[in-house]
């Protein structure tokens, strides 16, 4: 068995899944390539480190800002002036980082392993320092239009960490992994927390309240998912803020007004936002 093959092979396909079936946007291989690098290698990058009891790698995927701005424009929304650095940006590239990710994992535990996903983390900028020494990195470059996504692997770690850890490694990695939950949920609350402060008092035209609809129903589901996650704790709950911002979005768009095609995609949000609206009181009454 190709260890490297068969670890980067789910990544690529997960990509692709991800672009072309939820985004519908077309991708295809441009470049595989090695690389020695100890920086950034595009605009954008989220890293993280994905292991299993006895298999440790890193991925990188690197975006370019054209690339990222038409997937955001789909996801959220968002003007073509792309704010890189705001709370809500990091939030969908956090967000798409999970879509692709989920579905590597799903193919590599159907191929025999179950594998977790360490807390990723976003870098803003090209060239930014990665590491004090080069990195030897598997490069997939996918073109969407003249504008690129790179997934990057560690090989080293890839080459050299496919054994089989001791069972005390294996008893921290468990309580190193309880550790990631636990600060991915706290990142997950900082993130919505100013989302909530940016987007709770945008006012303007319907079309923009009916995008505003469609962030605050995925924050509300987002919150709901962190109370299944191991290392959750009442401390980090979001509901109580998210209840009100529920609340307060379906009273703007009920007084909204517009076409006959506004009028259909307003009443699909809002009945989208009553449902998670319902999910959130019956979870606050448990």
């Amino acid at each position: 068995m190709n260890i490297e093959f068969d670890f980067i092979t789910p990544f690529y396909l997960g990509a692709k899944d991800v672009f072309e079936q939820m985004f519908k946007t077309r991708v295809n291989i441009s470049q595989i390539s090695n690389v020695e690098t100890n920086v950034t290698i595009d605009d954008i990058t989220v890293d993280l480190e994905i292991r299993s009891s006895n298999f440790t790698g890193r991925v990188y995927y690197f975006m370019s800002k054209a690339f990222v701005t038409n997937i955001l424009n789909i996801m959220m929304g968002f003007m073509s002036d792309l704010d890189l650095e705001s709370e809500m940006t990091k939030s969908a590239l956090l967000e798409l980082n999970n879509m692709i990710t989920g579905k590597a994992l799903t193919k590599l535990a159907e191929m025999g392993t179950n594998y977790n996903m360490s807390v990723p983390e976003v870098v803003i900028g090209k060239g930014i320092k990665m590491s004090e020494t080069n990195l030897s990195l598997s490069l997939v470059t996918l073109d969407s239009s003249g504008s690129f996504f790179t997934i990057g692997f560690l090989t080293s770690s890839v080459e050299n960490l496919v054994k089989p850890l001791s069972k005390d490694n294996q008893k921290k990695d468990e309580k190193t992994y309880a550790l990631d939950n636990k600060s991915l949920i706290n990142q997950f609350k900082d993130i919505t927390t100013n989302t909530i402060s940016e987007i709770k008092d945008i006012k303007g035209e319907p079309d923009l309240l009916v995008k505003k609809g469609e962030i605050v129903a995925n924050l509300a589901k987002n919150a709901l998912k962190s109370r299944k996650v191991d290392g959750y704790d009442q401390s980090m709950d979001m509901l109580s803020e998210i209840k009100q911002l529920l609340s307060l979005t379906l009273d703007e768009l009920k007084i909204s007004k517009g076409d006959s095609e506004y009028i259909i995609r307003k009443n699909e949000v809002v009945t989208e936002l009553a449902k998670v609206m319902l999910d959130v009181l019956l979870e606050l009454v448990d």
